[in-house]
């Protein structure tokens, strides 16, 4: 499913296709940092009452769903 038409889809395509490979890369981590903003944000107006620390578990709980609880106890470990 997709809001995108047939020639906006074909543009995209050609534009990413002459980008140089650094620029694809930059590209893809900024779309990667938007991405992960988004859902930090959903995740705070949906739970005014988290502090940042809850937020950003949640935020991987949802990535990585029970793995999380292990990654987040050996990042807390080293802190």
């Amino acid at each position: 499913m997709t809001d995108t038409t047939d020639r906006a889809r074909e543009r995209q395509l050609d534009v990413f296709a002459k980008m140089a490979g650094a620029d694809k890369v930059r590209h893809a981590f900024d779309m990667a940092e938007q991405s992960k903003a988004i859902a930090i944000d959903g995740i705070r107006a949906r739970n005014p009452e988290l502090s940042e620390a809850e937020i950003r578990h949640v935020w991987l709980r949802l990535l990585h769903g029970e793995r999380a609880d292990r990654l987040g106890a050996a990042a807390g470990a080293g802190s």
